[in-house]
C-alpha cells in the first residue's frame, strides 16, 4: 500500500526507502481521518486549544452546505491543533446543534471531533467533499496563535457526509504551508 501511494520505494536487493523528505508532515489527500489519528501515526501527541465555541442560527450559506433550514441552530467550534506545543492547524468546524447529545463545554472538544461525533453522538462520517486552496490567515489571528503574519496556509474546506449522504459537518482546516505537504497519486489512463 505505501509503495502504491509512492511513500516508499523498493530497490531490489537493498530494501525499501522513504520517497520523501521526513522533516515535514506528508499526508495522502485521499485519506479522510482525524488530525489526532494523523499525528498519532507520526508519534506526535495531538493537542487542541479551543479558541471559541458558540451556538447561533445558521445563515443561508452554512444552511445550504449542511442541508438544513436557514436559522436552524448550529455550533461553531474554532480550535488550534498543536503538536509538541507548536500550532499546526487552525480549524473552524460547523455542525447542526441537533446532533450534539450533551451540553456545549469547551473541554469536551480537546480531542478528535470525529471520535466525539462517532462515540458520543452516534454520527459516523463516511466521506467528505473537499476543496483545496493556498491562503493566508488574517494577520491578527496569526499573531494570536503566535505565528508570523505572512505564513502561507493550505485550506481544506470540506463538507462531511454520513454513509446515507447526509451532510453533518462543514469544516475549514488551515494547515501550515511550511509544515504540511499533501500528495495524491495520479494515474495515466
Amino acid at each position: 500500500m505505501l509503495e502504491e501511494e509512492r511513500v516508499l520505494y523498493c530497490q531490489h536487493g537493498r530494501g525499501r526507502f522513504l520517497a520523501r523528505d521526513s522533516s515535514s508532515i506528508y499526508e495522502s489527500i485521499t485519506r479522510l481521518r482525524s488530525v489526532t489519528d494523523m499525528m498519532r501515526e507520526r508519534f506526535l501527541r495531538a493537542q487542541a486549544r479551543v479558541l471559541s465555541l458558540r451556538e447561533e442560527p445558521a445563515g443561508e450559506a452554512v444552511a445550504t452546505r449542511l442541508g438544513i433550514e436557514d436559522d436552524t441552530p448550529i455550533v461553531i467550534l474554532e480550535r488550534i491543533r498543536l503538536a509538541k506545543e507548536k500550532p499546526l492547524i487552525y480549524s473552524v468546524d460547523i455542525f447542526p446543534r441537533a446532533i450534539v447529545k450533551s451540553p456545549l463545554e469547551p473541554e469536551e472538544f480537546e480531542g478528535s471531533l470525529f471520535n466525539i461525533m462517532e462515540k458520543r453522538w452516534g454520527v459516523h462520517i463516511d466521506y467528505a467533499q473537499t476543496t483545496i486552496s493556498a491562503v493566508r490567515l488574517d494577520p491578527d489571528l496569526n499573531k494570536e496563535i503566535g505565528l508570523p503574519p505572512d505564513l502561507p496556509w493550505i485550506l481544506l474546506e470540506q463538507i462531511h457526509y454520513t454513509a446515507h449522504h447526509k451532510p453533518v459537518l462543514y469544516s475549514k482546516d488551515y494547515h501550515r504551508g511550511d509544515r504540511f505537504t499533501f500528495h495524491v497519486v495520479r494515474r495515466h489512463y
